[in-house]
């Protein structure tokens, strides 16, 4: 999964973190950690105990969550315009666009 935020934990003690790139692949160091923990917008939140891996390449499903989403606004039926390199939204700028 694309940009996924993964992270190694010991306890309650975040040791590293990292996200997915482009391919959903993440590489992370061997440090002393007891589980992987991954999560993305708009899927359960996921901690697996590193015991239970037995090599170094894992593929990993996540499920969608089935929480209501309060604070997304779905924009659907709205016309935004991009002028010179802006996100115009009835005439205000809001987002530089690369």
């Amino acid at each position: 999964m694309e940009y996924a935020d993964c992270y190694l934990k010991k306890g309650d003690s975040i040791i590293f973190g990292e996200s997915s790139n482009s391919k959903g692949v993440v590489k992370l160091p061997k440090v002393e950690a007891d589980s992987l923990c991954i999560s993305f917008v708009f899927y359960d939140y996921v901690s697996i105990p590193l015991s239970t891996f037995s090599n170094d390449d894992l593929i990993i499903q996540l499920s969608e969550s089935k929480q209501e989403l309060k604070y997304y606004h779905f924009i659907t039926s709205e016309k935004w315009k991009v002028r010179r390199n802006k996100l115009l939204i009835d005439s205000k700028k809001y987002l530089k666009v690369e």
